[in-house]
């Protein structure tokens, strides 16, 4: 059957006793025209229609609201469904006679309903080159949205979305029972899925999920009551780039669990609760990114990973059966944005929380090294400052380095009575005049009467006077050095 052009509108068609509540398609239809079904049933198979096979092209417009059936809520096909280009939408279509909104145990439609809220393929695969294909509100038994008994998941190009899609077994958004993902270029979301035993998102029954870089993997507030909050496979998981975000199981990987390795190049994991992600051996050659998570850990008999970016208040944690990102524990502190680094010791001299450090008045640290307090030798010079917020800075105004022991040489220099303090410089061309005259006065005078006690016949007591004269004017550390060296070689002399 082909349907080029115009347009094909079905409203509240049943069959009773059989398949196809709108129609029956013997082998093939082929759309590139507009289909709309709506509030279509049938007490066995396809509530909208069966075919073989659909294929869907060109500027194709297919939708299908609130269609139900024991199997395939809309949509019953033997050999598959190809779809290269228009948009295909799906909504509130399920196998059960109620709402697939909330996640019920619903144990009489679970004995009476099959697989597939919205599609169901006996034998063949679900194939995506280009176009939009929708799933809203659906559910099923197992595959909330779709259910592939036999065949493959075949993502090309495109961008498919699931959204609040449930199943009362597995695969809230698509179950598979034999058969692989292949996600090649399609851009895939799962949102707000659940499922009552494992894979929130997807399950692969028996198969292995596989994810080519360059492609969009988001699976969002998705829940199973078993295993697998967002995805489980029975083999492997190759996984490109996913972004995990608040995803929960009550069993094992609230993110993701495989029975066989799970092999990603990068993950992003958020939410406020725990992610982990389970299997006996996970690799991860780049980064796993946690930064917008309270906790994430990877569990494996073996764990190979790159990096991991933790956020404030977290650290890196490896253990012997897990490696991620733990928040850190009483006594024990992490205040840098985005780290590999694990959680440090509270240094001496401050409050520690977590992730905030606040000096007390006389000591300062560096962000560089948390672990290491430094004692101020001019205690003015810090007022204890807070790390990471950094509030009230660790130097007062016109100090810098470890300790606060230096000036800002742009706007502060030394003071000629204490050169452990240090004093605004002049902004006024006068007073600026001033000080440049002062210094070239009070240097020159200092070597004067240095080079004269050098090679006069002073007393001891001269001597000690001018010594303490010279060191009264000068506020360089290294002339200091120099004064106390003479002194004492002259004391040794005498």
């Amino acid at each position: 059957m082909w349907l080029e052009a115009g347009t094909i509108r079905l409203e509240n068609c049943h069959v009773e006793g059989g398949s196809g509540g709108g129609m029956k398609v013997r082998r093939m239809l082929n759309v590139s025209g507009s289909m709309s079904f709506s509030s279509c049933r049938a007490t066995k198979d396809g509530g909208a229609f069966t075919a073989d096979s659909v294929y869907v092209e060109g500027g194709a417009k297919l939708s299908f609201d609130k269609c139900r059936a024991k199997a395939g809520g809309a949509l019953k096909l033997d050999m598959g469904f190809e779809q290269q280009g228009g948009d295909v939408s799906f909504r509130n279509c399920s196998t059960w006679n109620v709402g697939a909104q909330v996640l019920k145990l619903m144990s009489e439609n679970a004995r009476h309903g099959r697989g597939g809220g919205a599609i169901w393929i006996r034998n063949g695969n679900l194939t995506q080159t280009a176009g939009g294909l929708r799933f809203y509100g659906c559910g099923g038994v197992k595959g909330g949205a779709v259910y592939i008994s036999e065949g493959h998941l075949i993502l090309k190009g495109g961008k498919q979305d699931y959204v609040e899609c449930v199943a009362s077994s597995g695969g809230g958004g698509v179950f598979l029972h034999k058969g692989h993902v292949f996600q090649q270029k399609t851009d895939l979301t799962f949102q707000s899925c659940k499922a009552q035993r494992k894979g929130g998102a997807v399950d692969v029954s028996h198969g292995s999920y596989y994810q080519s870089p360059g492609t969009l993997l988001n699976i969002t507030k998705c829940v199973a009551r078993d295993h697998g909050g967002g995805l489980f496979a029975s083999e492997s998981l190759h996984l490109a780039d996913v972004d995990f975000r608040e995803n929960f199981a009550w069993g094992s990987g609230m993110a993701a669990i495989a029975r066989d390795d799970v092999v990603m190049d990068s993950m992003h994991f958020t939410g406020d609760g725990e992610s982990v992600i389970s299997a006996p051996l996970v690799v991860v050659q780049k980064t796993v990114n946690c930064t917008a998570s309270q906790q994430c850990r990877l569990r494996a008999r073996e764990v190979q990973v790159n990096e991991f970016l933790c956020p404030i208040g977290a650290g890196r944690y490896k253990g012997r059966l897990a490696e991620g990102c733990l928040p850190c524990v009483a006594g024990r502190v992490q205040i840098l944005e985005e780290t590999n680094a694990s959680c440090a010791p509270c240094p001496s001299n401050s409050f520690c929380s977590a992730q905030y450090l606040r000096a007390f008045p006389g000591y300062m640290l560096s962000s560089d090294n948390i672990s290491r307090m430094y004692h101020c030798p001019n205690s003015m010079a810090c007022p204890g400052g807070d790390l990471p917020n950094k509030t009230k800075p660790m130097c007062g105004n016109g100090y810098t380095g470890l300790g606060c022991a230096e000036c800002e040489t742009a706007t502060h220099g030394k003071s000629d009575v204490d050169i452990l303090q240090c004093i605004p410089c002049a902004n006024e061309r006068w007073l600026q005049a001033m000080q440049i005259s002062w210094l070239i006065i009070k240097d020159a005078l200092a070597f004067g009467i240095a080079g004269a006690s050098l090679i006069g016949d002073f007393g001891r007591e001269t001597k000690q006077c001018f010594a303490e004269s010279v060191y009264g004017l000068c506020s360089g550390r290294w002339f200091d050095v120099v004064l106390d060296h003479e002194y004492e070689d002259a004391e040794a002399v005498q």
